[in-house]
C-alpha cells in the first residue's frame, strides 16, 4: 500500500526510487522538499504564533495592524 502511494509522488518528483531486489528504497527530493518546509516554517512563524495554533481572520487583522505600527514607530526614530 505504502508503494502505491507514492508512485503520485514519484511522478511529481517529490520522491525518488531506486530497485534493489524485490524491494524500492525511496528517498525524498530535497532540492524540492527543502523549500517547501522552509515556506511552512515561515508560514508558522508569521500566522501561527501562538504554540501552533493557526490565527482567526480577525487575529490576522491584529497582526497586520501591530506590524504596521512597529513599522510606522521605526521609521519615524
Amino acid at each position: 500500500m505504502i508503494s502505491h502511494n507514492l508512485k503520485p509522488l514519484e511522478a511529481c518528483a517529490f520522491v525518488f526510487s531506486e530497485k534493489k531486489g524485490r524491494e524500492r528504497i525511496y528517498s525524498v527530493n530535497k532540492e524540492i522538499i527543502e523549500p517547501l518546509f522552509d515556506l511552512f516554517t515561515f508560514h508558522e512563524s508569521k500566522y501561527c504564533p501562538n504554540g501552533r495554533v493557526c490565527l482567526t481572520q480577525k487575529g490576522l487583522e491584529w497582526q497586520k495592524k501591530n506590524e504596521a505600527q512597529k513599522e510606522l514607530y521605526i521609521n519615524h526614530e
